[in-house]
């Protein structure tokens, strides 16, 4: 065990949930729990007019599905099949949504284009929309949050990648803390992110498209693994549009170069690959399903759903 204690910076016993996780992960993949034939769930979407979705979040239930169209100015509200269940933006300007995540099961948070507030729209009240959060201008750079996520830690975390940092809000909205990510190339470094997903409480994976496609940080920032470590075999220097991370703490990375999506283990080893499903041409946003499945969302407004049928 004290490789992952070296690698991953934690104690014994968090080591050793790693470990569970780690082995329950690999073993589903070789009792044959392969990714089933991905479901392209958009033409029950289409009827919502679905054009260009950016950001995907599914409620804590796990039983509905929201979707940013950035180009419609609309967050659509699907069912887990993608059938529309309801549309917010029909009544009021939600200025072309970024990013979005679903706090229950009729709340949206959005972080509109361009700006630097976190704002709050409801189901009840489509009409209506509520501001947050301004977010602070931090060492003189103005903030332009371009991701929203929750933890499990009861925390939010906000990538604001113009501004090379990553913020984390309390259920107060307010700030408790600031991640500085150095730019340039290698380890702990960064270039350009895609996207960043939350691994268990204490860990974030950050994906980049132009340095290491994946790594591993600390919630404080530390460096603790780049994805892909056990295949030295393989190039790292393809390029990751998107990431995500399921029930059972499986990192999922959209590998843009090679047109796969790769997953690897919550130590960052490679433990499988997958082709881009037909027509896929760039996922752009992932969310984990609440049955150990990914819902991808790709710039050509098509909307998929990854399963894994042996892990319900």
């Amino acid at each position: 065990m004290t490789w992952l204690t070296r690698d991953i910076g934690a104690t014994p016993a968090i080591c050793l949930a790693h470990c569970l996780r780690t082995i329950a992960a690999i073993l589903l993949l070789l009792a044959g729990s392969v990714l089933a034939a991905p479901r392209d769930i958009t033409p029950n979407a289409r009827e919502a007019q679905m054009t260009t979705p950016v950001s995907v979040s599914v409620s804590p239930s796990g039983a509905s599905l929201a979707v940013a169209d950035i180009t419609s100015n609309r967050i659509l509200i699907l069912n887990i099949e993608g059938r529309l269940e309801s549309v917010l933006g029909d009544l009021l300007d939600l200025g072309q949504p970024r990013a979005i995540c679903m706090t229950d099961e009729r709340t949206v948070l959005l972080i509109p284009d361009k700006s630097m507030a976190v704002c709050r729209v409801q189901l009840d009240q489509p009409s209506e929309i509520d501001t947050l959060l301004f977010l602070p201008v931090i060492n003189g750079r103005i903030p332009k949050p371009t991701q929203i996520l929750t933890s499990t830690s009861r925390q939010f975390l906000l990538l604001d990648d113009p501004a090379d940092r990553i913020v984390a809000v309390d259920e107060n909205w307010e700030v408790v803390s600031v991640m500085n990510l150095e730019k340039g190339s290698g380890r702990g470094k960064f270039r350009s992110i895609a996207a960043i997903a939350a691994l268990g409480d204490d860990r974030l994976v950050v994906a980049d498209r132009r340095n290491l496609p994946g790594q591993i940080l600390s919630r404080d920032g530390r460096f603790l693994a780049e994805l892909g470590w056990n295949r030295p075999d393989l190039p790292s220097d393809w390029e990751a549009s998107a990431v995500g991370v399921d029930t059972r703490n499986v990192i999922w990375v959209a590998d843009q170069t090679n047109r796969e999506l790769r997953l690897f283990d919550p130590a960052g080893a490679q433990i499988g690959s997958e082709p881009f499903a037909s027509g896929m041409i760039e996922p752009i946003a992932m969310v984990g399903t609440k049955t150990s499945g990914m819902f991808v969302a790709d710039r050509s407004g098509r909307l998929y759903l990854y399963e894994v049928p042996d892990a319900q």
